[in-house]
């Protein structure tokens, strides 16, 4: 089942966006974490979706893959810019309401959707996010500063990032290699079969996408220029699925029940053994989450 490809202007950036299935359907908006492109929204993941009775767009954020590349000394943005970004792509499409599924930062979008553009919203998932993005940034720039009443990130996720800052790669088989090593620590463990064939894929197509990789660190000083969210999504009042791994080494679990307290009558999934990010197996079980809980 082929994607059909747009670029939808932003302001005067041009965001890459890829759509499937039929656009009569409802639309589901795929909202991606922070320096990665919407290709991470696996295909397969998107297709199921599309067999459901959806019509499903996955876009890449300013900075990443196709869309536009952003001078961040000259025009630096934070998430009420991303959060255009999200707008335009539906504004492009022609699209008044939209499911809005969004992960990590892109959960971070969803909330400011979510109670500032209730009107735009049908439903709102937010994966594997928080209310409070400080304790990440702190704990990941080595730079403890406060003390939250949300945990830092899990020790092993440090670790990880400790060394690779450390001893970075100094080939191109130990980027690979750290990279891989990487993403099995936000997975949540090491991947096998089906889920790390599907990854190394993933990747590959990504670094076809991308051609300018470096861009996305920008998405780090967007967040850090942000606001928390803690007052804010206390006025969503759209249908909202909160879904969040046992393991996630980021946003441990207390984050995403944080994010269930605040939110009016929200719904909770905790997935047992899934961590930040899914794998293709946890991405397919997922799509029979939303589609239970919220999409129908």
């Amino acid at each position: 089942m082929p994607f059909t490809q747009k670029h939808v202007q932003s302001a005067d950036l041009g965001i890459f966006t890829e759509s499937l299935g039929n656009p009569t359907d409802p639309a589901v908006l795929l909202i991606m974490g922070a320096m990665n492109p919407g290709l991470c929204w696996y295909d397969a993941f998107c297709e199921a979706l599309v067999a459901r009775g959806f019509f499903v767009i996955r876009y890449d954020h300013r900075d990443t893959g196709q869309s536009s590349v952003v001078d961040f000394a000259i025009h630096p943005y934070d998430m009420d810019d991303l959060t255009s970004d999200a707008l335009a792509v539906l504004d492009g499409y022609g699209i008044a309401k939209a499911h809005i599924v969004g992960l990590s930062m892109g959960g971070y979008i969803g909330q400011i959707l979510g109670a500032r553009h209730g009107d735009r919203v049908l439903s709102l998932t937010l994966i594997s996010t928080t209310v409070d993005h400080r304790p990440y940034m702190e704990a990941t720039t080595f730079a403890r500063r406060g003390e939250y009443d949300l945990p830092f990130p899990e020790e092993r996720y440090l670790a990880y990032l400790k060394n690779v800052a450390e001893h970075p790669p100094t080939t191109p088989e130990g980027f690979a290699e750290a990279r891989m090593r990487g993403w099995e620590v936000i997975c949540g463990g090491p991947l096998a079969g089906a889920d790390r064939e599907a990854l190394v894929a993933m990747l590959a197509d990504i670094d076809a996408h991308s051609p300018h990789p470096a861009s996305a660190w920008n998405h780090g000083p967007a967040v850090a220029r942000s606001t928390v969210r803690t007052q804010l999504v206390q006025d969503i009042h759209v249908p909202t699925l909160i879904i969040h791994g046992e393991n996630d080494p980021c946003f441990p679990v207390a984050h995403g029940e944080r994010l269930h307290a605040l939110i009016p009558d929200a719904k909770l999934v905790v997935v047992p053994g899934m961590g930040h990010m899914y794998t293709l197996t946890e991405a397919l079980s997922l799509v029979d989450v939303i589609a239970g809980e919220i999409l129908l």
